[in-house]
């Protein structure tokens, strides 16, 4: 089985998810044109790094930016940019990624850039009404191989977010007394 990124689980709202996760090392590139594109684009050089000498992780994350698409491979558990092999490609970045907290919504479906739009707003609508404020770009996380039916496959729309203080929030109410 494919290792997943790790996290631990801090809080839910409503179908959102909000997680810890901690620092890790990502392989990435940076493509232009058609997100969906990019997907594909993008794929082929992160996996030609990893064959043969990194263990295959999920989920594969896109996002959006103004420079094109970021897509990237997590990098297994504990490896960091002194233990993985230095990529031949210079396309594919190695990259240290701060521990972080993110809201998560899972969904089933292709996985591409209308889903992106239209789960993505779903994230920041729900947001909207929580003491979590978003911080950055909504990132796409497909957890499936293309030949899994649509159906079944894992995706999620994943954001950073910090938690702001909301004073008339009961999860925020504190006994005075």
């Amino acid at each position: 089985m494919t290792e997943q990124q790790s996290h631990e689980v801090v809080g839910r709202w409503g179908a959102v998810e909000i997680r810890r996760y901690p620092e890790h090392t990502i392989a990435e590139v940076v493509i232009d044109g058609d997100f969906d594109d990019a997907g594909n684009r993008g794929f082929r050089p992160l996996f030609g790094y990893i064959q043969g000498q990194v263990s295959m992780t999920a989920p594969v994350v896109q996002t959006p930016g103004s420079e094109g698409t970021a897509v990237a491979f997590v990098m297994p558990q504990g490896r960091t940019r002194d233990t993985l092999p230095e990529p031949a490609d210079p396309q594919v970045q190695l990259r240290e990624v701060a521990e972080r907290t993110s809201a998560a919504l899972r969904f089933s479906g292709r996985g591409n850039a209308a889903d992106l739009k239209t789960r993505g707003a779903q994230l920041l609508d729900v947001l909207a009404g929580s003491p979590w404020q978003p911080v950055g770009a909504v990132r796409l996380a497909r957890f499936n191989a293309p030949f899994v039916p649509p159906f079944l496959r894992h995706n999620e729309v994943v954001v950073d977010v910090r938690e702001v203080p909301v004073p008339d929030h009961p999860a925020r109410a504190t006994n005075t007394s």
